[in-house]
């Protein structure tokens, strides 16, 4: 054979160089073996903006046939989500799907010497798609599937804690054509989440984990459960944490974040001022409710925390009256003082105040000489810059 025809054979044919009409056949050939045939069926798919899945496979004389249909065939088995009578929590959620009842179909079928072919079925009902194509090739989850070699990837920034925005940037910058979403890298390490979990519930699998860091005296832990057996108190510090809050215990802020679960239990965060003015966490504690009974509880188990004759100076904290209650009641005034937080302040006059301006820079003098009011070194300068401020704004 020629070199000229050597290099003849070994270009591209001219389906793999030119883009397929959209929701198009693909071309019939015969393959070596039927992974090869699913992979160049599914990438004709791909450029052609639909999907295709296996369907149903039989064996006909020792061979077997398989049928590749359209991802968008059947119909979606879900009627209806509400159910009179059921609670809530049992309702299944609202998901939508991408079933049409498509008819389109190939079949590929096994031959005596052990290759396979790709031909169309008799019925032309079988040649044609019933819904549009789709905008990107993206909208089917069978064309972003990761290698191996991915998935290791996604797993190891799954374990460094990495953000699944940044995973994905690391596995385009591999590959460039790579077709993934955000939903993907979330399922799989939900997957990754659960196999940690052999069959757990997440707060099981929480106690669990925290009780065997406690057992090797890594962190200080307590939790308590409702009548229904759900968890309703979590405190949480690090060991290292309460050494150091030990070495530094004059200032201590206690804020609220919520919003932090699905539960909707608020985050009490407990922080520390050290004497370089950084500041670090002491405990987190979850709450069922904002009331003087989980107050004492996780005040207590602050107390708990500090060795015999070690108190606070100062606690900053908002106005929460059940909150500064327990305070009151497990650290005695004459040891300790309680503040409210001055980014809190600013906060309440703001929501009360900043409406009443016209301009942003009005606003923002206004804002500044409070600051300076409140800032004052002594009575002389509160009274001058008081005076100034009234005048200033009326």
């Amino acid at each position: 054979m020629s070199s000229a025809a050597s290099a003849t054979e070994s270009l591209p044919s001219p389906e793999a160089t030119c883009i397929p009409a959209p929701l198009s056949l693909p071309p019939e050939r015969d393959f070596d073996s039927y992974e090869e045939l699913l992979q160049f069926a599914q990438a004709h798919a791909k450029s052609a903006l639909y999907a295709l899945v296996i369907g149903k496979s039989e064996r006909r004389k020792g061979r077997m046939i398989r049928i590749l249909v359209c991802q968008r065939g059947g119909h979606s088995s879900k009627k209806s989500t509400y159910r009179p009578g059921i609670s809530e929590d049992l309702r299944s959620r609202n998901r939508s799907t991408l079933k049409t009842g498509c008819l389109f179909s190939i079949k590929a079928r096994e031959r005596k010497t052990g290759t396979w072919s790709l031909s169309y079925r008799e019925n032309e009902g079988f040649s044609t798609h019933n819904h549009p194509a789709a905008e990107t090739s993206s909208a089917f989850a069978s064309h972003r599937q990761l290698t191996d070699s991915q998935l290791q990837i996604v797993h190891a920034n799954h374990l460094a804690r990495i953000a699944p925005i940044r995973t994905i940037i690391a596995l385009r910058q591999q590959d460039s054509t790579l077709e993934i979403i955000p939903r993907d890298i979330y399922n799989i390490n939900a997957e990754l989440g659960r196999t940690k979990r052999q069959g757990r519930s997440p707060p099981e699998a929480l106690i669990i984990e925290l009780e065997l860091q406690k057992a090797k005296g890594e962190i200080v832990f307590t939790y308590e459960k409702d009548s229904q057996g759900h968890i309703n108190f979590l405190f949480l510090a690090a060991v290292k944490s309460v050494k150091y809050f030990n070495k530094n215990p004059e200032i201590v802020l206690l804020d609220y974040t919520y919003k932090t679960n699905r539960f909707g239990m608020p985050l009490l965060h407990i922080m520390g001022v050290d004497g370089l003015n950084q500041t670090f966490t002491i405990a987190v504690c979850f709450l069922d409710q904002e009331t003087g009974e989980f107050y004492d509880k996780a005040i207590l188990q602050l107390r708990h925390l500090l060795q015999p004759g070690v108190w606070p100076s100062i606690f900053a904290t908002d106005s929460e009256v059940a909150l500064i209650g327990a305070l009151e009641r497990h650290f005695p005034p004459i040891r300790t003082k309680i503040i409210l937080c001055f980014w809190h302040i600013c906060k309440n006059v703001a929501l009360h105040c900043k409406a009443r301006f016209e301009t942003a820079d009005r606003w923002e003098d206004f804002i500044k000489g409070f600051r300076d009011v409140v800032q004052a070194k002594t009575e002389e300068d509160f009274d001058d810059i008081l005076e100034e401020w009234k005048v200033e704004f009326h």
